[in-house]
């Protein structure tokens, strides 16, 4: 009994093979046919290209960490049969489902300019807490002139706490 026409360059039996548990082989080479006739179909390929894509899917989740973790514990039971996860159109499955992780995109590079901000916004905490701690006038006098200069170069900083700190400082 043929399967397939000549056309597919990926046999049934490798990817039967492929997949981390064999059982039911007659059936499952049945599966394997209509799935990739389903996907040709669906996806919009030749049975060439849909019989390449499903091998490499199955080889993917036969390597995904969920299988070999059943594998590693002894538990190759709970692996469904080759047929369930074909009719379950299990392929298609995200990645996420068969226990890798997601993809993080990376984080883009700070920006300058939020550097410098975070910086003067550092500055004026603690031209704040120096003078808080200040008794005398000469010395509160000389902070809000440094205060003043943090002031002008953190512009772009948070307006409630900028306007809390002004107030608090004499020079809002």
């Amino acid at each position: 009994m043929q399967l397939f026409k000549d056309d597919t360059t990926v046999p049934p039996d490798t990817i039967y093979l492929a997949y981390p548990r064999r059982e039911a082989k007659k059936k499952s080479l049945e599966k394997i046919a209509s799935a990739i006739g389903y996907i040709a179909d669906n996806k919009r390929m030749t049975k060439n290209e849909a019989s390449q894509w499903l091998l490499s899917r199955v080889q993917k989740y036969a390597k995904s960490p969920k299988v070999q973790n059943k594998k590693r514990d002894g538990e190759q039971r709970f692996i469904p049969m080759m047929t369930t996860w074909l009719s379950r159109g299990s392929y298609d499955d995200d990645d996420a489902a068969w226990g890798y992780k997601p993809a993080t995109p990376p984080t883009p590079p700070r920006i300058a300019k939020d550097i410098a901000s975070q910086r003067a916004a550092n500055e004026g905490r603690a031209h704040l807490h120096a003078f808080r701690a200040m008794r005398n006038d000469e010395q509160r006098e000389s902070v809000r002139r440094q205060a003043d200069r943090w002031w002008k170069r953190a512009a772009d900083h948070g307006d409630d706490e900028q306007r809390k700190w002004a107030e608090e400082m004499g020079v809002a």
